[in-house]
């Protein structure tokens, strides 16, 4: 078993077992609210959102649960601040918590900005027919940046296989050329695949 099939298999775990806390902390059967086990959850989805070389289906897997737990996290919040709108003592505990992650995020977007670019993917291509497992290898880099952009939708593979031959053949034509090389990379938020002609 990989190591992003085995934390995608601890996430789901995890996240089935915050559904039921949740679920007995909101009807009042007890009476703190499962933090311990959220941050653990959602430092395993950071973890999940950075790994490298994610296999198709478990691009697929981690997209499906990422955004699951995350639309279950916003619920559980907008249900938990209406729960505590009525307790002060609650609600103090709750502001304080915001503020704390506020400093967190700050940090952690600091450490991030001083850590150097990642180098760009780069695929050679010269037949897609004959080297799918190099399409393969770009698809995986293109839905691994989007999927740490937060993307959820998951790309369809054949489409992308088709994008991807008609362009090369088009520069193949246009520049009389055998290869064509692609680099994939992130730009103004957004992921973007760059091919040009190469020897």
């Amino acid at each position: 078993m990989s190591a992003a099939t085995d934390l995608i298999l601890r996430i789901e775990n995890n996240f089935a077992q915050l559904r039921k806390e949740y679920t007995l902390f909101l009807n009042d059967v007890n009476t703190v609210e499962p933090y311990e086990l959220r941050n653990r959850l959602e430092a395993d989805l950071k973890r999940l959102r950075n790994m490298n070389n994610l296999r198709t289906e478990e691009n697929f897997r981690s997209q499906n649960i990422i955004a699951k737990v995350n639309s279950h996290l916003q619920l559980w919040k907008r249900q938990v601040e209406r729960k505590i709108s009525g307790d002060p003592v609650a609600a103090a505990r709750m502001a304080r918590m915001k503020a704390k992650k506020q400093i967190e995020d700050k940090q952690t977007e600091a450490k991030k900005g001083t850590k150097k670019s990642a180098p760009k993917k780069r695929v050679v291509i010269s037949d897609v027919g004959n080297q799918r497992e190099r399409v393969v290898e770009l698809y995986d880099e293109y839905m691994r940046l989007n999927l740490m952009l937060g993307a959820r939708k998951m790309a369809n593979f054949a489409k992308f296989q088709t994008f991807i031959a008609q362009q090369t053949e088009k520069i193949q034509s246009s520049k009389k050329v055998n290869n064509v090389a692609y680099e994939v990379s992130v730009q103004d938020e957004k992921v973007v695949i760059r091919s040009r002609s190469t020897k």
